[in-house]
């Protein structure tokens, strides 16, 4: 989850920046799937923030 879900962080609770994206998958596929493997975006990982 990111702040889409959990809302608004404080701003003395950020301890940095985002600069690179460590992972991502399509949400629209369930969590426990079978083909949880085939909705990793591995074009996206380790892609700069812009």
């Amino acid at each position: 989850y990111d702040g889409r879900f959990w809302g608004f962080v404080d701003l003395n609770a950020v301890r940095g920046k985002a600069f690179i994206i460590y992972w991502s998958w399509d949400l629209r596929k369930p969590l426990l799937s079978v083909d949880r493997f085939t909705s990793i975006r591995w074009n996206r990982i380790g892609h700069l923030v812009h």
